[in-house]
């Protein structure tokens, strides 16, 4: 048998169907070809999708806002509340296309619910499918021949369920690719790509395999419904009382942490925090090798810095740290803004699943708070090998809104998608305020070497790690105080800021 050709449609879902697509993606009418019915006679049978999915899949975290997606962690395993369904039709016989009649269904109860009907009509017989059972003549209603042979597609047309609508889609100038929207299109500030900053596409794109109708070898009066395969190509039989849609979005996290320094390109962790450290012994630790550090930068400044920076510009940067560098900060008195992707490819082809890497690239805001999320609590990242006793703990912030993204079969991040970290140091508890002191503002830029490559799965969350050293946040304070950046971000663009770059071991892919 030919394999069935609608997966360019849904290979979203990891390859659910199989087979190639036409370059021309058309919208066909097939109502030439639709049954003539006596409605009056027709009995309709209330038919429902689940509104649990599969539960979704990640690496091993520990950060307090976690549940916010679902347990451990992993995209949650119920359908959300607030998008459309939809049933499409793909139609092999007719180039590979959709065909424009198309049912919006109703969710009700946690259930997505639909109405089959059965009908003989010129000596063939059809299923008949509608979104209520008051149907009257000429409404409308999806039809399919039932046929024998479970090898057999009858009229190679198949329905599947989803939440984008591509029979609706073809009078749009960009179908059948979905863009990421920009943080200005979805009421997000954009405070430093002015407008040209793009954001998540959130947990609205889900779909099912595409199915058909067989009749029961054994009863004549049965009907059973049927998919191809993806692994395999082979007929299998659909449970209808327990058909789920999948998730074709995967989740990327960003977490952030401060260890004491690096062996190699091995982590090690500030002395005296474990797993068992509180968050408030914790910063007290972090802040006692902090202040050591400042005493070491006065002393020794060149193991912070290089002797090319330390004399550039007439020692402006020594001098700086012997005159001015105010030292009387914490690891709390620091905080992140903004995490940043850059490069970040935001068409993807929903027909060939494929990532557009030619196409559109821009600043995907991973973090885009509107506030600072203080240095303040502890976490623990496992980053070695699951036999390995391998973990990070130290201090760290909560700017993880987890968000999601369409990545077709996959997307792979490499060295052309550097992180950025908008950060700043500031003393919450001073007089009068807690953000609007003099702020000293940076970005810090990671570069992940070539050959590091991150691969993204759908119904996956992704976390990327970032280890910052108690030398890196030396250097961040030095660097923001000497550019002498006072004020608040919402007056200054990224341009104005000064960047510290880290080594790309500061990255760590899980």
């Amino acid at each position: 048998m030919e394999k069935f050709k609608w997966m360019c449609l849904l290979i979203l879902v990891s390859g659910l169907i199989l087979g190639g697509c036409s370059s021309e993606n058309d919208i066909i009418d097939n109502t030439d070809k639709k049954p003539n019915i006596d409605f009056s006679k027709l009995t309709w049978t209330k038919r429902t999708i689940s509104s649990q999915i599969e539960a979704g899949s990640n690496t091993d975290i520990s950060t307090k806002s976690a549940d916010e997606i679902g347990v451990g962690g992993n995209p949650s395993s119920v359908l959300p509340d607030n998008i459309n369904y939809y049933i499409n039709v793909y139609n092999k016989g007719v180039k590979d296309y959709i065909e424009k009649d198309f049912l919006e269904l109703t969710y009700e109860n946690n259930k997505i619910t639909y109405y089959t009907a059965t009908v003989t009509n010129n000596g063939k017989q059809y299923v008949l499918i509608n979104n209520t059972p008051d149907v009257e003549e000429n409404a409308d209603y999806l039809w399919f021949e039932i046929g024998n042979n479970i090898n057999n597609v009858p009229d190679n047309r198949t329905f599947f369920f989803t939440t984008y609508n591509l029979a609706d889609k073809k009078s749009e100038k960009d179908y059948p690719m979905i863009r990421l929207p920009k943080a200005t299109e979805v009421g997000q500030n954009d405070l430093y790509y002015d407008g040209d900053g793009y954001v998540e596409y959130g947990d609205k794109l889900f779909a099912t395999e595409g199915h058909y109708f067989i009749r029961n070898s054994e009863d004549s009066n049965k009907v059973d419904l049927y998919f191809l395969a993806s692994t395999t190509n082979r007929p299998m039989l659909a449970d209808e009382s327990s058909i789920k849609m999948r998730r074709l979005t995967g989740v990327i996290t960003i977490y952030t942490i401060v260890i004491d320094h690096y062996e190699g390109n091995a982590p090690i962790n500030i002395t005296g925090i474990d797993g068992g450290t509180t968050a408030e012994n914790a910063i007290l630790l972090t802040n006692d090798a902090l202040a050591k550090a400042f005493d070491r930068l006065k002393e020794a400044p060149g193991d912070f810095f290089s002797s090319e920076e330390l004399a550039a510009d007439n020692n402006a940067l020594k001098d700086f740290i012997s005159n001015s560098f105010d030292k009387e900060y914490g690891v709390d008195d620091y905080f992140i803004r903004k995490k940043v992707i850059e490069n970040y490819p935001i068409e993807y082809d929903f027909l060939t699943a494929a990532v557009d890497y030619q196409g559109d690239t821009g600043h995907l805001y991973l973090c885009n708070l509107n506030y600072p999320a203080w240095m303040n609590e502890k976490s623990n990242f496992h980053w070695g090998s699951d036999d390995d006793n391998q973990n990070l703990n130290g201090v760290s912030s909560s700017c993880d809104n987890y968000p999601f993204l369409p990545i077709g079969n996959s997307l792979t991040l490499d060295n052309t998608n550097s992180l950025i970290i908008f950060m700043g140091m500031s003393k919450p508890n001073t007089e009068s305020t807690t953000y609007n002191p003099p702020s000293h503002l940076l970005q810090v830029k990671i570069t992940p070497e070539i050959g590091m490559e991150m691969h993204l799965s759908p119904n996956v969350s992704h976390n990327i790690y970032v280890v910052f050293t108690i030398k890196d946040m030396v250097q961040m304070l030095v660097k923001a105080q000497m550019n002498d950046a006072v004020g608040t971000p919402q007056t200054r663009s990224a341009l104005e800021e000064p960047v510290l770059e880290l080594p790309s071991n500061r990255l760590i892919f899980k």
